[in-house]
């Protein structure tokens, strides 16, 4: 259906040759999108036409279509064609339960969790019960069972996943990852998601410690190779803020007495290679956000060459590298 500019109706509306003064004279233009236009004079003179009708008429019928053209050159699109907005998806109580997850990765957790067996899926017994009395009593304790079988099955999952988290199997929170997105890719980036927040985060500080013993209370424990394999479990790419915490994580590690000499070598080489997760340019900007921009060299192309390509995310790398390497 073609739209029309309403504005332009009642312009050429207003042309219209009046009737003879003897009496006041009213018009009432009624336009409904997508129907006629009824135009009501006084003395209950009702006359319907199309928008185009009356426009073409009084020869503004070209002035109307390049109102269109310009209306939808500028972005305003019709009702007809704006898109309905997709139902929000609802969060899963798989999901609900990731988001409020904290994950311990200090050495006290880390031996505590050591010393007891991992966690146990807790079934329900099957005690003496009393028959249902008819179908529908029956049908229900089957829908209550399955209910709490399901919300074990969650707390069982949850609590799998912080004991793997905090002894670093990061092997089986890979696999649990990968399962999950299989069935909800959303739940999948979310416990992804939630373990990185938490782990830079930190576990809580304790308020009677005065801002001097700050300093010294007991942080997450890391290693080079825990911030590989934590980027190999990622359900899908690795984004801007994935970078940004893994390489707040990295600088833990560094600060915790891992030397970048002993292990930026290895990762340089094996950059861009299979079953590694980063790349050359990924692996800079984990350098970057680790503070450690200095170890980019290798990393980017030539000034020449990312100015021939236009590569201002590389020029941009490769001024950082150059102040790393001066501090």
């Amino acid at each position: 259906m073609r739209r029309t500019n309403f504005r332009l109706v009642l312009r050429a509306l207003a042309c219209l040759p009046l009737a003879a003064p003897a009496a006041a004279q009213t018009t009432t233009v009624i336009s409904v999108p997508g129907q006629p236009i009824q135009i009501i004079q006084s003395g209950g003179v009702v006359s319907t036409t199309s928008a185009a009708g009356t426009i073409s008429a009084l020869g503004y019928a070209e002035a109307a279509e390049e109102a269109e053209v310009v209306m939808e050159q500028a972005g305003h699109p019709s009702p007809e064609a704006t898109p309905a907005e997709e139902p929000k998806k609802t969060r899963t109580k798989r999901a609900e339960k990731l988001r409020g997850l904290s994950f311990d990765r200090r050495s006290s957790a880390i031996l505590a969790a050591w010393s007891k067996p991992a966690p146990v899926l807790k079934t329900e017994e099957a005690g003496a019960e009393e028959a249902p009395k008819d179908d529908k009593e029956a049908k229900k304790r089957e829908e209550a069972k399955a209910k709490k079988a399901e919300e074990n099955l969650v707390a069982w999952e949850m609590e799998s996943l912080q004991y793997r988290v905090t002894i670093g199997d990061w092997a089986a929170v890979g696999a649990y990852i990968a399962e999950l997105k299989k069935d909800d890719a959303d739940d999948a980036q979310v416990a992804y998601d939630r373990i990185l927040a938490s782990l830079v985060q930190g576990p809580r500080r304790p308020d009677d410690v005065s801002p001097q013993g700050q300093q010294f209370i007991e942080k997450n424990q890391f290693a080079p190779v825990d911030i590989v394999r934590m980027a190999g479990m990622t359900p899908g790419e690795l984004k801007k803020e994935h970078l940004a915490s893994l390489g707040q994580l990295l600088r833990l590690a560094i600060d915790q007495g891992h030397r970048p000499e002993t292990f930026a070598p290895a990762w340089k080489q094996r950059a861009d290679a299979p079953g590694f997760p980063f790349g050359k340019r990924t692996l800079a900007k984990l350098f970057v956000a680790a503070g450690e921009a200095g170890l980019m060299d290798g990393l980017l192309p030539a000034v020449d060459e990312a100015v021939a390509a236009d590569d201002r995310e590389a020029l941009n790398l490769v001024a950082r590298m150059c102040l790393g390497n001066m501090a």
